[in-house]
């Protein structure tokens, strides 16, 4: 509507410093601004119709034709951004996958002790947990460390590592 194409353009934060800019110099290239918008990310798309290359007015369904131009670019750009944001959560799970391994690596080798029969169950709720397993042997003495950090995920993770080294430096 009218209304919508004088807020955008009055609005000093909207994209559309270049037609106003040109508007105000008095160019004669929008005597039909229309604005458009998508409707999945909030994008706005301001097209600016001048008089035609033979001077002739250009009418209602040359607007409609760039009007669905312009949904037809937003609609690729929201398609893009989908595509991006896909590619990222890709490659966080791609991360979690490699922190879950280096997690198990740190998981202790149980010793063998006479007498006894040692296992432990590691499963995290997420990729990684906060879980603290450590096991170690000196001389006759067998320690082991069970714990729990509070939290779940990468943080609880990263805090059950600082744990476990600090557990391994002081035995």
């Amino acid at each position: 509507t009218p209304e919508d194409v004088a807020a955008f353009l009055a609005d000093p934060a909207s994209d559309a410093r270049a037609l106003r800019t040109a508007l105000a110099a008095g160019a004669d290239c929008a005597p039909w601004p229309t604005v458009v918008r998508s409707a999945g990310r909030g994008r706005t798309l301001i097209t600016a119709l001048g008089p035609s290359l033979t001077g002739a007015t250009l009418g209602p369904p040359e607007i409609a034709f760039v009007e669905s131009l312009a949904l037809l670019l937003l609609a690729r750009l929201d398609q893009l951004d989908y595509v991006k944001s896909q590619r990222e959560r890709l490659r966080l799970q791609e991360q979690m996958a490699l922190a879950r391994e280096i997690q198990r690596d740190l998981l202790p080798t149980l010793p063998d002790v006479e007498g006894w029969d040692l296992d432990y169950h590691f499963a995290p709720l997420h990729e990684v947990g906060g879980d603290v397993v450590d096991v170690d042997r000196c001389g006759d003495v067998l320690r082991i460390a069970v714990g729990d950090v509070a939290g779940k995920g990468a943080g609880a993770a990263l805090l059950m590592a600082h744990v476990q080294a600090a557990l391994r430096a002081a035995w």
